[in-house]
């Protein structure tokens, strides 16, 4: 049930602060993305890891100006705790350099407090403010105030706080481009890291890194020999001399395996350690490697931005690049505020899904008669499933004993077993089922035990694999999960009631404008019923969350854009959409409800409803037509649509012709989306996906400037079309959340799709919100 709250006339300097915000559009009219003739700056960083919140720090900054002058600020790292030891005075050079430009480096610096150079041994040494940087950039020629150097990063997040880290003064963000995002401006579907792309443009290869990469590894041996530091649980074990990236490290919390290109990536400082605990001479590569590697990034980035910003500008989309470039710095507090999860919940939840596991994993060992089938094996799995079909043409996979299905798909490790097969398995058996538990005897007793054995088999796997899946998340949030006060006792760590995540939240690594999350994934948090993962997560005491989530936008951008009005109507009633598509393809039973006066959605809510709302997704994600009559259970289905439907049918065409002459579509808002020519099937599910992801990029910006008025309030987390706030219990809240809310619906309403939303407060438990009406 939910709260109903009196909507009130918003009057005075908070109304005219909401429609300021709601007219805020960064880049509109703009030429240029760094004007002409400003100073520029281009900056990389090397760092011990990737993991900055949890203790990794840059060990090497390096930059390439407007006057093609490479500097670089390396600093030697402690082996034994992999904390770089940064002398104070390039800390404000670096500063400095990024604020004014060259001109940090004409004459010497003195520190204000005791007039000595400043970083000196005297000047550190003496008692005085620690924070002697030049904070307003005049110019001592003219006296005018000058814009700082444009600092150009290319992952700009990750820079900005691995310089943060170490107590590096940051730029502002308005003075920060980055090429990362521009690359996807310029092409969403191309390549977005940093050597991939000079290689895709320049041919530059990639020589810097594998010498890197060869050089890291020799000295990851050469340390192994000496003795490495190891962690079990993030607590240090005794002995060991050199700490380099392994599991268990603290530093590494999310990885509990090898990265995918291997542990050396976090060791890059190693190969300049072993170079001076050894003495070898300054000639040997060990001493130079990393510098070399980069410097050659700082020169990759200075020059991919000369092209991308200038293949924007020509393009016309200044304005979307600016609206992604705004979305830097609301991510980035949204990351360092992070969020807080309920570790005594998580505890439970996973003893809870274990057990679950545990119970479905065995019925699936007793279903196949093999107790020691490893359900993780996809080779187990294709011979329990497969095995035993003389059709298949698999000499070896026949001989075996097993459920003799007919496999879906082919993949080069034999055949496919994923979520996907699996689920449109289940479902292609389900009549076969019921044909079964109908009629017993019109079937062999044997075969009928096969058939129904085949079913609860994959049934079984199916949620073994969810629950297995859902433990492994919640433990990833414990190791992530950072406590302000660690406690080690008998060299266990202890753990608190509450921990904070910082998950990184990509903004340009989607082929559309929506997000993805690492470290941990913030993206696929479970509110399905019976796993339910937002249990975990919650306010602390004396605060609270509210949530704000777009109400069917996808299904709105499909039915405005594509002009049926039907579909529009049915939207602007309050009207299920589904119920159109249900009287298109069942009129019959469509019609025997309106007859007896029943709700054709609650009599058929399993059956026709549900798929009729999937078939419609189907259509939106690109299914073709055998597809699209599979998920609507019903031959002639897509065909159907497409004939009573016409305006679907040609907004659909439309899209795939734009795709294919353009290369691209483009969607309200305009951003554009490559298509590649190989996939005529997603024009559409771009169009949709691009657009509201577009919604959710514009309300992010405004709401992250609407709420520098309230400091202690925050946006903490997207997903999908959701949005999450972290508020202090205030009696302002109301006000504040509705005025969130009205934003975000005005960034649809401003495309032409009305989006309205769903608005909770969240006291204890993220998965039990209250609904809030006014």
């Amino acid at each position: 049930m939910g709260t109903k709250t009196t909507k009130k006339m918003i009057t005075g300097p908070e109304a005219l602060w909401l429609e300021k915000i709601k007219a805020f559009v960064p880049g509109r009219d703009q030429a240029h993305i760094i004007e002409p003739g400003r100073y520029r700056i281009a900056l990389d960083t090397e760092t011990t890891g990737v993991n900055l919140f949890h203790g990794c720090k840059p060990y090497f900054v390096s930059t390439v100006d407007s006057e093609k002058v490479v500097r670089c600020w390396e600093w030697p790292v402690d082996p034994t705790t992999r904390e770089p030891i940064i002398p104070y005075n390039e800390l404000h050079e670096i500063s400095e350099f990024l604020l004014i430009g060259p001109k940090a480096f004409e004459e010497e610096q003195l520190c204000d407090a005791c007039g000595e150079p400043l970083g000196s041994m005297i000047c550190e040494s003496l008692p005085h403010h620690e924070d002697n940087w030049i904070t307003d950039p005049v110019c001592t020629v003219c006296g005018h105030h000058h814009k700082p150097p444009a600092v150009i990063l290319h992952n700009a997040k990750f820079d900005m706080r691995a310089m943060s880290t170490v107590g590096i003064k940051l730029p502002e963000w308005e003075d920060v481009f980055c090429t990362h995002i521009a690359s996807h401006v310029v092409d969403s579907r191309g390549p977005h890291g940093l050597k991939p792309l000079c290689m895709d443009r320049y041919e530059i290869e990639d020589d810097d890194q594998e010498m890197l990469k060869a050089k890291t590894n020799a000295a990851r041996s050469l340390a192994q020999i000496e003795g490495v530091i190891t962690f079990t649980n993030g607590v240090q074990n005794p002995g060991g001399k050199w700490r380099i990236a392994n599991p268990g490290d603290p530093h590494f919390p999310s990885k509990i395996r090898a990265p995918k290109d291997g542990w050396w990536t976090h060791d890059t400082w190693l190969p300049k350690a072993v170079a001076l605990a050894k003495g070898y001479p300054e000639t040997h590569p060990f001493h130079w490697v990393a510098k070399r590697y980069a410097a050659q990034d700082a020169e990759r980035t200075y020059v991919l931005s000369q092209d991308l910003f200038q293949e924007i500008e020509e393009a016309g989309l200044v304005e979307q690049y600016e609206w992604r470039r705004s979305l830097l710095k609301a991510t980035y507090d949204m990351e360092e505020h992070g969020i807080t999860i309920h570790v005594p919940r998580i505890e439970q939840m996973i003893e809870e899904h274990s057990i679950k596991a545990e119970e479905e994993a065995n019925k699936c060992k007793k279903l196949c008669k093999r107790p020691d089938i490893n359900l993780a094996s996809p080779k187990q799995i294709q011979e329990v499933l497969y095995g035993g079909n003389n059709a298949i043409g698999d000499g070896d996979l026949e001989k075996i004993n097993g459920f003799a299905l007919m496999p879906l798909l082919r993949t080069k490790d034999g055949y496919a077993v994923d979520k996907d097969t699996l689920n449109t398995l289940l479902e292609s058996m389900k009549h076969e089922v019921e044909k079964v538990n109908d009629d017993p005897g019109g079937y062999d007793p044997e075969e009928a035990g096969r058939i129904i054995d085949a079913h609860d088999f994959i049934e079984s796997l199916l949620l073994s694999r969810k629950y297995t899946k859902s433990v492994d998340y919640m433990e990833s949030y414990l190791r992530a999960g950072l406590d302000p006060s660690p406690k080690i006792e008998n060299k266990v760590r202890i753990l608190p009631e509450w921990l904070r995540l910082h998950p990184n939240f990509n903004v340009a690594e989607t082929a559309t404008t929506r997000f993805s999350s690492n470290d941990p994934n913030a993206q696929n948090i479970s509110k399905k019923e019976g796993s339910n993962i937002r249990y975990v997560f919650g306010p602390l005491e004396g605060r609270e969350w509210y949530s704000i989530d777009y109400s069917n936008v996808e299904l709105r951008i499909f039915a405005q854009a594509s002009g049926d009005q039907s579909l529009i109507d049915a939207f602007a009633a309050g009207e299920s959409v589904h119920l159109i598509f249900c009287r298109n393809l069942w009129p019959e039973l469509y019609e025997e409800c309106l007859r007896e006066g029943k709700s054709f959605k609650d009599v058929y809510a399993s059956t026709y409803y549900q798929w009729a709302k999937n078939g419609t997704f189907s259509l939106i994600y690109g299914a073709g037509e055998e597809k699209a009559d599979k998920t609507y259970h019903l031959k002639g289905a897509y065909n159907d649509i497409r004939r009573k439907m016409p305006l679907i049918d040609s907004f659909m065409q439309e899209k795939k012709n734009e795709a294919r002459e353009l290369g691209y579509v483009t969607t309200l808002g305009g951003y554009r989306l490559k298509v590649p020519h190989n996939m005529p099937h997603v024009p559409v599910n771009y169009f949709v996906q691009g657009t509201a992801g577009w919604c959710i990029v514009k309300s992010m910006v405004r709401i992250h400037k609407y709420l520098q008025k309230y400091p202690q309030h925050q946006n903490i987390m997207t997903i999908h079309d959701e949005l999450v706030f972290d508020f202090p219990i205030d009696k302002r809240n109301d006000r504040i959340i509705r005025d969130i809310a009205d934003i975000m619906v005005y960034s649809g309403d401003e495309l032409g799709v009305h989006t309205p939303v769903e608005v909770k407060r969240i006291k204890e438990s993220w998965a039990d919100g209250e609904t809030l009406k006014w």
